[in-house]
Formats: C-alpha cells, sequence, structure tokens
C-alpha cells in the first residue's frame, strides 16, 4: 500500500501512513516514472516469497532434479519425461513444500479453475508422478497422501 501527500499536509502524516499500513510514501508532486518504479519494486517484492524456489532454480529431491529453467525432470543423467499437467503438478508442489494442498487447489494449478472434471482425474495423474518420481511408488516418500483432503510434498524423505 502507498500513500501520497500534499506539501501542505503536517509531517505527522507519514508516521501515520505507516501505522495504516503503507509500504511507501512520496510527497506530491512526483513524476509518473518514480511512482511506476515504486509500484513494480513492490510487485516484485510481493511476487517473490522468501524461502520459494526462484523461477529458474533447480529443486533436488532424492535421486530427482527437476530443472525449472529447462522444464525437465532428471534421474541422474537420464531424462524423465512429463506431460504438461504432471509437469504442472509437480510445479505446484515444489513451491508449496510441506504444505498440505486441497485436492481443488491442486486441479486449479494443473487444469485451470474452470475445471469440471472429477478429482479421480487428479488422483490418477498423482499416481502417474509418483512411478516417475518415487523409488517405490506403494511406499511414497515425496507425494504424500492427506486422507480426505490433498497431497503434500516432502522434498526430503524423513521419518
Amino acid at each position: 500500500m502507498s500513500f501520497s501527500k500534499s506539501r501542505s499536509v503536517p509531517n505527522g502524516s507519514f508516521r501515520i501512513a505507516v501505522e495504516l499500513g503503507a509500504d511507501d510514501y512520496m510527497t506530491k508532486p512526483f513524476g509518473v516514472r518514480e511512482l511506476l518504479a515504486r509500484v513494480n519494486a513492490a510487485l516484485r517484492r510481493v511476487s517473490a516469497p522468501q524461502g520459494a524456489p526462484s523461477e529458474t532454480a533447480a529443486v533436488r529431491f532424492g535421486d530427482i532434479e527437476l530443472d525449472r529453467a529447462r522444464r525437465q525432470l532428471m534421474r541422474g543423467n537420464e531424462a524423465i519425461a512429463l506431460t504438461l499437467l504432471e509437469y504442472r503438478l509437480l510445479l505446484a508442489f515444489v513451491e508449496n513444500a510441506d504444505r498440505a494442498l486441497s485436492r481443488d487447489e491442486l486441479l486449479n494449478a494443473a487444469w485451470g479453475i474452470d475445471y469440471q472434471g472429477t478429482t479421480r482425474t487428479l488422483d490418477q495423474h498423482v499416481s502417474q508422478l509418483r512411478r516417475k518420481i518415487e523409488a517405490d511408488p506403494a511406499k511414497p516418500r515425496h507425494l504424500l497422501t492427506v486422507h480426505g483432503y490433498g497431497y503434500r510434498y516432502r522434498p526430503e524423505s524423513g521419518p
């Protein structure tokens, strides 16, 4: 949130604006370029949450590496083919590591908000992903079921 003020407003208004939740403060008159630069800076801060992998960072878990820049999944030197929907699902998992994702959230991430199919389709795609990335798909270590809710991606196998 940004505030702007006229030069005729008392200086205490900066303190009030910050207390009300302002991230930035500009005094009138200001140039359009300065305003756009400040808006773009604020958008960059919001769009890259701390701890989340960057859009091009490679993500490793177990013996698997997801190269986001090349949109490629590798096990050692072997490429693992992914469909577009599998890739979108895997990205949703990676971007929300250790967070339980509802079936609806995953459907929206892979198929889009207008998807009218059943959650069984999602279950089938998760099963296909498990066959591709899990050492033992029957006992998954990375793509875990959250019964009655959805799934959770655990980057490192643990207890």
